[in-house]
């Protein structure tokens, strides 16, 4: 008799352990089912870094909103037409914080990625006048200013300033090697021999030209707010480059 009680409770005990067992694997299943979910940007091929985002590269997934990754594109709109500053690869969800706007001023990414359409980079050699004193940092707004002699007078060899262009953006300083061992060690480019602007086709021309006629090239450092508002003027005002005495100086 009493081994038929044993035998009767050992039964029961494993009945309730697979009562146990059944219903929290249910009760699991239940949480999954009911968790909250969101639509996230997932690559659907590896993109390599500085590539244009194209709608058959990616598309758009629902995850458990746990299992999204902080930052990432919600819509496919927020990614197409960018670029990544890495590479993606396939499967990874996008970070808004690791792709770009072409022409964006986003300097952590390839320099053709941050040159809008019909825009050229052009780099001039500069020093310590030229290149106002080292006081230049990316993204600034300049006027070029170009000196050569004056043709309606070349017997006098009288020299005439002009501004050339205006509102010139700044795109980089310094060449390329000093720029990556500035971003690596969390550095500001501040000591330069070059300046690389943001020009249109025909001013890179213009400016060629100029340079190989004799003519001498100066920056000239202009508000930021003015710069970013009149940028894309393209004037040029004669300026007579006389010598002024201290009494002008003083009443101008």
């Amino acid at each position: 008799m009493k081994k038929i009680y044993i035998l009767a409770f050992t039964v029961a005990l494993i009945a309730g352990a697979a009562t146990f067992y059944f219903a929290t694997k249910l009760d699991e299943k239940s949480n999954i089912n009911n968790a909250p979910t969101s639509s996230v940007v997932v690559a659907l091929m590896d993109i390599p870094a500085n590539t244009v985002i194209t709608e058959e590269m990616v598309s758009l997934t629902k995850y458990t909103t746990v299992s999204v990754t902080p930052g990432a594109a919600m819509t496919l709109e927020e990614v197409l037409g960018k670029a990544p500053k890495y590479p993606i690869v396939a499967g990874e969800q996008i970070v808004i914080s690791k792709i770009m706007t072409v022409g964006s001023r986003d300097s952590t990414g390839s320099l053709s990625f941050q040159l809008e359409e019909g825009k050229y980079a052009y780099t001039i050699t500069v020093d310590t006048l030229t290149g106002i004193s080292g006081y230049i940092c990316a993204n600034d707004y300049v006027d070029i200013i170009i000196t050569k002699l004056d043709e309606t007078n070349p017997e006098q060899s009288k020299q005439k300033a002009s501004v050339l262009f205006r509102n010139i953006q700044i795109l980089k300083l310094s060449n390329y090697a000093a720029n990556i061992a500035a971003e690596a060690s969390g550095a500001v480019v501040n000591s330069y021999g070059d300046v690389t602007l943001c020009l249109t086709l025909d001013q890179c021309l213009r400016l060629t030209e100029e340079q190989a006629n004799g003519g001498s090239i100066r920056l000239v450092l202009k508000s930021i707010v003015s710069g970013r508002e009149e940028a894309g003027e393209d004037v040029t005002e004669e300026v007579n480059q006389e010598p002024a005495n201290q009494t002008d100086r003083l009443a101008g």
